[in-house]
């Protein structure tokens, strides 16, 4: 058994995916190798105070191989289809990307290419940039979170990288831009969705670590109180600080007419901002409607990066005590919803236009197939129709459908084994001496 690793912690939110993993590693007595950048340290520090003092600086060796890191995002943009997915076809265009000239005028170029299918675009690229890399950390074995921004300090020879799976949307977001030894996913569908667009070949069921609170806290479904007033919760999916298209401002009309909706019918609506979003941002709404309250705003420096760790969990749990049901549009927490036991209503705007984008995001193929898969447990905006009329009317009229969706949402996310469990499993595996 292998009695050293290496762990690569770039921000909280790939923290929170590693942290229980690295326990059990530190519990085992592994020594760990662990390069952090600036900003998680402190956290790392306090939650794992044996390794105060042992942590090693990651903003410096992402700085080497500069050049071969512009090779690498070169390779990339040529290898990559442009329908890669439809979530990587809006992210990657200059229109949504802060970049030089350099990026867009390779960006057109590259539209003249067809590109690679999806899972030979790793191993291809990453069989060009190895021959000028190598590995710059003490062990060969390391693990990482999906997906590393420097992805071509990963592809030097005889390393061995295992890879967890941050988020449910990671397998068709872009490739990784290097190949795996061992991944581990969240379920088998996503292990599915992970081999077919990124390539590596051994792809494991791992566990839904970003979801572990809830599946750890919770194994029942809410009970609902009946109110003469029921309380409905939107969870929003955007927020002004990373914008995509015009999707914020189209969201924004959504969340108008929910408030439209529920006044109608006298329903109290509370809205829930998104974690990275920033203070007071939906203020006004409240102020606009007396029946709307706004949940709790998470403060955070990087927009980019978020610490959801157990008590801002705990925080949002409160907020949808007593709940009758949440409206979801594109956001994870309807995942978290369904998996606290609350009713999640789906909406879905693929065949309305007058929404804007939000139609076209919905496609995106995690949505689409994880959550829009089954339209008569969605609340389908029909063309030319308004959500401020069909809300109205389906919240005065329910069928079930959204304790239906609640409960395919559980089914999809909890998995076989308890996290002790898949975490020691997973450890066995990773301290072996061959993978």
């Amino acid at each position: 058994m292998l009695k050293e690793v290496t762990v690569i912690i770039e921000g909280l939110i790939g923290f929170y995916t590693l942290e229980p993993l690295m326990r059990e590693l530190m519990r085992r007595n592994v020594k760990l190798h662990v390069y952090c950048r600036h900003k998680p340290r402190d956290t790392i520090e306090k939650t794992f105070p044996e390794l105060s003092g042992q942590l090693n600086d990651l903003d410096e060796p992402f700085k080497r191989f500069r050049m071969v890191r512009y090779l690498q995002r070169i390779l990339l943009l040529f290898a990559t289809r442009k329908n890669f997915s439809s979530i990587y076809s809006l992210r990657s265009h200059p229109k949504q990307r802060r970049e030089n000239r350099l990026y867009s005028f390779s960006y057109w170029l590259s539209r003249m290419i067809p590109g690679l299918p999806n899972n030979a675009v790793n191993r291809s690229v990453a069989r060009i940039i190895s021959p000028f890399i190598s590995n710059i950390f003490p062990t060969n074995r390391i693990i990482v979170y999906s997906y590393p921004s420097a992805p071509h300090l990963f592809c030097a020879a005889g390393q061995e990288i295992i890879t967890l799976m941050e988020s449910w949307d990671q397998p068709v977001k872009r490739p990784a831009g290097y190949l795996s030894k061992l991944v581990y996913c969240w379920n088998r569908d996503l292990c599915e969705d992970w081999q077919a667009n990124q390539g590596d070949v051994e792809v494991k069921v791992g566990y839904p670590w970003k979801l572990r609170y809830w599946l750890e806290s919770y194994d029942q479904v809410a009970t609902i109180p009946k109110e003469a007033k029921p309380l409905v919760v939107y969870a929003v999916g955007t927020s002004s600080f990373n914008k995509i298209g015009h999707i914020f401002q189209q969201e924004q009309k959504i969340i108008a007419e929910v408030c439209e909706a529920t006044r109608r019918i006298g329903w109290r609506l509370h809205i829930k901002p998104k974690p990275n979003g920033p203070q007071g941002e939906y203020d006004t709404v409240a102020s606009n409607f007396d029946h709307v309250t706004i949940g709790a705003y998470k403060t955070v420096e990087d927009t980019s990066d978020y610490y959801l760790d157990d008590a801002y969990n705990r925080n949002r749990s409160q907020e949808l005590k007593n709940c009758a049901l949440v409206i979801n549009t594109f956001t994870t927490f309807g995942l978290d919803a369904a998996l606290m036991g609350y009713p999640v209503l789906q909406l879905d705007f693929r065949d309305n236009a007058n929404y804007g984008e939000i139609g076209n995001f919905q496609t995106n193929y995690h949505t689409s197939r994880y959550l829009l898969d089954i339209p008569s447990q969605c609340l389908v905006i029909k063309k030319n129709r308004s959500l401020a009329d069909e809300l109205a009317q389906y919240l005065e009229n329910r069928d079930g459908r959204e304790e239906k969706m609640s409960e395919k949402l559980r089914a999809w996310i909890r998995p076989e084994h308890s996290l002790t469990e898949s975490i020691q499993k997973m450890t066995d595996r990773i301290l072996s001496e061959e993978l």
